[in-house]
């Protein structure tokens, strides 16, 4: 197995020399399979071999031209030497395994291909333009890319390429990649990650946000997600509703008498774009729109998502086509419920759980979601000591609520359910209080401690009963005063 994959570029040639011994008769063929969608090609579809031919042409291969069916019998003498492809029927593909475990043919091809035909800033073009996507994810990064493994690197010249040709793999691919937190990695080269994600950001139009989510948030809640074993459809109809419970308290709209306006609230903060299918909620009853809509129901005279996975599904959906600037998130962040914002929403160095689903805020609008969330804010994670992505513990956030909200940094400190009571506490208002010292000073037996207890409306057998204090006593008393009357109630 080779190691690393080295862009023309970059090749050492002591180094790469014999790496691989593919004769040059096999290349056409071979470089039009790699080429193709899903590495195979089926004989029975003349089109492999219109493919082969520009194969041939643009990467001006020396090898010499040949009829179909005499590429056939090429085609045959490689798979009968059993080390690069195999054949099923009329599917011609790479093998995937051998007897020692599995193969890396598709490799080998794809390094004897960057080793013969990448020369030149043309030959870098016409990989990104003819190869396959899956091709492209697979083996291409940026030149400055940090993370090691089977990579042919592309000239800093075709960025712009490389993104609208991975187009939506182009978040995956900085959604999926983590810098080691070594001590050789210095700041430089996270300036380098930096303006790569920028780069993305601006050229796909697509929110930082998205930028940070997980891999298997995008496979599973974007294209994969399923509910009761089918396929979600792509939100094509009702999004305004869809979206308006998204941001709503407990995840549904009550179907009380404003319902309609809070979807339109939305639909117009958000400037959502309704589809063909979109039935205006004003022109039909809305358990009409639930029965024509597999992923909303009425519950409790409500309407809300039929699952969780549905409103995973709706928030990732959100995120990527609605949050694309920074006044986007301040829109989500003030119009959202709190419920959204505790489950979704991180601090942009937030280092996520297993299997976590969450979004990201930009870097620096930590203060908005604060204000936001008011006291609620000692229940959100970020609250939480923890290390974040790059190692360092999270303590920053604590600052920010103690400066913002002026709340005690010890009481950032307790646990969560410490911290809950605090916020249910606050819920209850306020009242003032006046506190007052007293010292009775006087000969023994004067009448010290009678005297307390008459202004502690004691009876008189009480009275009777007292004893004189040896050293001292220390009482504490609460007294209702008459705001009014500026005197003590019950006087």
């Amino acid at each position: 197995m080779i190691n690393s994959v080295f862009s023309a570029y970059s090749i050492y040639t002591g180094r790469c020399k014999n790496l691989v011994n593919i004769p040059d008769a096999y290349h056409g063929l071979l470089f039009s399979i790699l080429f193709s969608e899903d590495r195979c090609i089926f004989l029975e579809d003349d089109r492999w071999h219109t493919n082969l031919t520009k194969i041939r042409e643009t990467f001006q291969l020396t090898e010499e031209k040949r009829t179909i069916a005499e590429d056939i019998v090429v085609i045959n003498e490689i798979v009968d030497k059993k080390n690069i492809l195999t054949k099923s029927g009329s599917t011609i593909s790479f093998k995937t395994y051998d007897e020692d475990g599995p193969s890396d043919a598709d490799d080998l091809v794809m390094i004897e291909f960057t080793m013969r035909s990448l020369r030149k800033l043309e030959d870098y073009e016409s990989l990104l333009s003819l190869g396959t996507k899956a091709l492209v994810y697979n083996y291409c990064v940026f030149w400055d890319n940090l993370f090691l493994g089977d990579y042919v690197y592309i000239p800093e010249e075709l960025n712009e390429m490389l993104i609208f040709k991975l187009g939506f793999c182009a978040i995956e691919y900085f959604s999926t990649g983590e810098i080691d937190n070594d001590d050789d990695l210095n700041m430089h080269y996270l300036s380098i990650y930096d303006g790569q994600r920028d780069l993305v950001n601006r050229v796909s139009e697509t929110s930082e946000s998205v930028l940070k989510l997980c891999e298997d948030q995008f496979e599973e809640n974007v294209q994969e997600i399923t509910d009761h074993g089918r396929k979600l459809p792509y939100i094509d109809k009702n999004v305004d509703i869809l979206l308006a419970i998204l941001l709503a308290d407990g995840y549904r709209i009550p179907l009380k008498h404003s319902w309609k306006e809070n979807i339109h609230r939305i639909k117009d903060i958000f400037h959502v774009q309704v589809g063909d299918g979109h039935t205006c909620v004003h022109e039909a009853n809305i358990h009409d729109i639930v029965l024509q809509n597999e992923m909303l129901k009425i519950s409790e005279n409500s309407i809300c998502f039929r699952s969780e996975n549905i409103r995973h599904y709706v928030m990732s959906f959100f995120v990527f086509h609605f949050l694309k600037t920074d006044d986007d998130y301040e829109k989500y962040i003030n119009h959202s419920s709190v419920d959204s914002l505790f489950e979704y929403v991180r601090t942009w160095w937030y280092k996520r759980d297993e299997a976590e689903r969450c979004m990201y805020l930009p870097n620096g609008m930590e203060r908005q979601l604060i204000l936001r969330l008011g006291f609620d804010a000692l229940k959100h994670v970020m609250v939480e000591e923890r290390y974040d992505s790059l190692g360092a513990r999270n303590v920053v956030n604590r600052r920010f609520i103690n400066a913002i909200l002026n709340i005690p940094e010890e009481i950032l400190h307790w646990d969560y359910d410490a911290r809950c009571r605090y916020v249910e506490m606050t819920r209850e208002g306020s009242y003032k209080t006046h506190r007052a010292r007293a010292m009775l000073v006087g000969c023994a037996g004067a009448g010290k401690t009678t005297l307390l207890k008459r202004l502690r409306k004691q009876r008189l057998e009480e009275l009777n009963q007292t004893r004189s204090t040896k050293g001292l006593d220390v009482h504490t008393d609460i007294f209702e005063i008459d705001e009014n009357a500026k005197r003590l109630k019950g006087e």
